[in-house]
């Protein structure tokens, strides 16, 4: 017997309701489907990079909200749109470090607040995930510039 790649519901002969679609590369997701695209809630998970999300999904991709684990403990939590982190979320790295804030076409950008894990804070602007615009840099010591 072949291998089938989606096991689940069907609906006029296209992926329709709760189901599982195994990929060729050992990539997974299980979820909502429509009309043969993930659509609703879901779990997708990169089998080789060690990634797994979970959360609402449309038209085959990511969109609304979502949580992102990467096997090395970082963590993103947050709003994507059509694939890519767009709006508020926040990201954990695995040393502790934390980025709350806004992000934009997939990367951090706008108004946030990082905070390092020696005790450091920016409050401020980013563009493409680096400091750009006005704000307060905190160090541990009480300095701020």
């Amino acid at each position: 017997m072949s291998h089938v790649p989606f096991t689940g519901c069907w609906n006029e002969n296209l992926a329709e309701g709760q189901g599982k679609f195994e990929h060729a590369d050992g990539d997974v997701f299980i979820g909502e489907w429509k009309r043969n695209a993930a659509e609703g809630l879901g779990r997708y998970t990169h089998a080789k990079l060690g990634i797994t999300i979970t959360g609402e999904w449309a038209e085959d991709v990511q969109h609304g909200f979502g949580v992102e684990m990467w096997a090395g403990g970082a963590r993103f939590e947050g709003q994507y749109r059509f694939g890519q982190k767009q709006g508020l979320g926040i990201y954990r790295w695995p040393d502790g470090s934390l980025y709350s804030g806004q992000w934009r076409n997939d990367t951090i950008g706008g108004y946030g607040h990082y905070q390092g894990q020696d005790g450091r804070e920016f409050k401020g602007m980013w563009d493409g995930a680096i400091i750009h615009g006005c704000g307060v840099y905190l160090w541990p010591d009480g300095r701020m510039f």
